[in-house]
């Protein structure tokens, strides 16, 4: 292969993270990566889906644009519930306008309950739509070791490419 021939792509490494303690309304359910578990809704000022709310971080950051609060500020009323799905669309509709791409999302989701494993492939199906690229979701609990009885926390880690054709 001819160097002077190809462009090879700039690839960027993101890590997100985010927390949210469980809620008290009976009438809200939960939402991770976009899939409602019976159970009640994580406290947050959106709708609390951690998962989201990590992966957003993860593809933001890289490439310079950020974070999830100043995209959307938990200060701005009309986010107040919001659907964190809408916030992914309009988050890969940003990545896409700064010429990068999603070449996969690796997200681990930490939570005594739910159990996540039944619905990974729902997640992940929900999260490649929206953003693009191959996301793998695993769940974990932390076996008594850390208490996570009260709250769910997720890391994610994103690699982006962009090819430079100039």
């Amino acid at each position: 292969m001819n160097p002077e021939s190809t462009s090879l792509p700039m690839l960027r490494v993101g890590h997100g993270f985010d927390v949210h303690s469980f809620g008290s309304e009976p009438h809200k359910n939960m939402m991770l990566a976009g899939v409602k578990f019976d159970m009640p809704a994580l406290v947050g000022h959106s709708d609390g889906d951690v998962v989201i709310h990590a992966i957003i971080d993860s593809v933001l950051s890289p490439i310079g644009l950020g974070d999830i609060g100043k995209h959307f500020s938990d200060q701005d009323p009309a986010s107040a519930g919001a659907d964190s799905m809408g916030y992914l669309k309009e988050v890969a509709a940003k990545i896409e306008a700064s010429g990068w791409s999603i070449i996969n999302i690796d997200v681990t989701i930490i939570a005594d309950a739910p159990k996540i494993s039944p619905n990974t492939q729902q997640m992940q199906s929900n999260i490649e739509q929206a953003l693009g690229g191959v996301v793998s979701i695993k769940g974990k609990t932390t076996e008594g070791v850390v208490h996570h009885i009260n709250a769910i926390s997720c890391h994610a880690v994103a690699l982006l490419a962009k090819v430079d054709n100039g």
